[in-house]
């Protein structure tokens, strides 16, 4: 367990875009490649792992016919910058990139970091992955005696501030230049902070990263998926989704009938008709991880009092009534159940009543598949910014729980 934090450094260093992070996770856990258009024979017991751009899939058969789905869902995607389809605006002599944010980031976070620049290209010849290691970039922040307002009430325009620098060289500068490409037809490419995750406090108990939201999640579900036997009546899968942070609405989001379809395609190729993949979703669970806002000193007000989330106490089951978050009374019954007799620490959330709070995959799922999901995960804090940070004991209990729950189906 010592080593886990250490693991998910690694992960999000091969991970800085959902693209990488596909590959990263394919990667680590060895599985059976498995396409839907092949209509191979499935072998019962065996491990199989699907991908569609930025989302993936990992699963493993059950050694007797499928009763029911065990699944843990999280998202692969990040709060992000990404090149507009002019990905150059040129002011004066400089040139930078022209950019727009995939989710909600926190603005003055991203200003002096080092950004690397990754994706998926597709040039005349193939489709492939890209990231430009050998040079960073970075957005200039104004001093604070030009802005003499910064610290009070300064209010931050992305139209005008937003700009990562590329040169301040009169030259033609292009995507192919860079990333030394012939022909680029097209591009899905993301700007993300490149410093490396690191320990820190007094006593090296918290995680520093880009990410966390929600590759800690994520790590967690890869390594209870790695571990794991093949159940005798259910199949247990780990899903990845992209495009969380932007509603969920695309095919790779878990608001696309995708994975349902895949998961009927599955049944069928094991000898499962309509009618009894219906069944099996009724005797079915989804659980939507993803991480939670801790409480922040000096900003009592907008937390709820009665609920507020400490770091290091393990895992956190949340309650929107507005449906914000997926909740299931027998689900929520199951997991206390596991984490009573695994002796793993919890808490539990309420947004600020009356306030709006953040969302997950959960409802997507919930109301998409028709089956029954619950929200959980772990606290941390500044989320969404371009560094957040967890308690490494909450990781370990997030960890031991994805665990428990593919060995304790409901």
């Amino acid at each position: 367990m010592a080593l886990l934090h250490n693991k998910l450094c690694d992960l999000i260093q091969r991970s800085p875009d959902p693209y990488h992070a596909v590959e990263a996770i394919r990667e680590t856990l060895g599985f059976t490649d498995f396409n839907l258009s092949s209509h191979k024979e499935l072998k019962a017991g065996k491990k199989y792992f699907l991908k569609k751009g930025g989302f993936c899939f990992a699963f493993i058969l059950p050694s007797k016919p499928i009763e029911s789905f065990c699944l843990i869902g999280t998202h692969i995607d990040s709060p992000a910058l990404k090149l507009n389809a002019r990905p150059f605006v040129k002011k004066g002599e400089r040139i930078y990139f022209d950019v727009d944010r995939s989710g909600g980031i926190m603005y003055t976070s991203w200003l002096d970091r080092d950004l690397l620049l990754s994706g998926k290209i597709i040039t005349d010849k193939e489709e492939k992955l890209v990231r430009h290691d050998s040079h960073h970039f970075s957005i200039p922040n104004c001093p604070i005696h030009i802005d003499r307002e910064k610290n009070d009430k300064h209010a931050f325009d992305p139209t005008k501030e937003l700009l990562p620098f590329v040169t301040a060289e009169e030259k033609e500068v292009t995507l192919s230049k860079i990333l030394k490409e012939k022909t680029i037809t097209a591009f899905d490419l993301y700007l993300t902070p490149a410093e490396k995750g690191a320990l820190t406090g007094l006593d090296n108990q918290i995680l520093s990263s880009y990410r966390l939201d929600n590759m800690c999640s994520a790590f967690a579900a890869m390594e209870a998926i790695a571990s794991s036997k093949p159940h005798k009546n259910a199949l247990i899968g780990a899903l990845f989704y992209n495009d969380e942070e932007t509603g969920s609405m695309s095919v790779e989001g878990a608001d696309s009938p995708f994975v349902m379809d895949a998961l009927e395609q599955i049944c069928l190729l094991t000898g499962i008709g309509r009618l009894g993949f219906l069944q099996v979703k009724e005797k079915s669970a989804f659980y939507s991880v993803d991480v939670a806002h801790a409480f922040v000193d000096g900003h009592d007000l907008k937390f709820h009092a009665n609920h507020r989330l400490e770091l290091g106490k393990g895992i956190v089951i949340k309650r929107n009534h507005s449906l914000h978050y997926a909740y299931n009374i027998q689900l929520e019954a199951h997991l206390l159940k596991i984490l009573k007799k695994k002796s793993i620490p919890h808490q539990f959330f309420a947004p600020l009543t009356g306030k709006v709070s953040g969302s997950t995959i959960g409802p997507h799922v919930a109301a998409r598949f028709g089956i029954p999901t619950i929200d959980v995960g772990i606290a941390i804090q500044s989320m969404h910014s371009a560094r957040e940070s967890l308690h490494i004991r909450d990781l370990e209990a997030l960890v031991r729980l994805m665990k428990e729950i593919y060995v304790h189906v409901s």
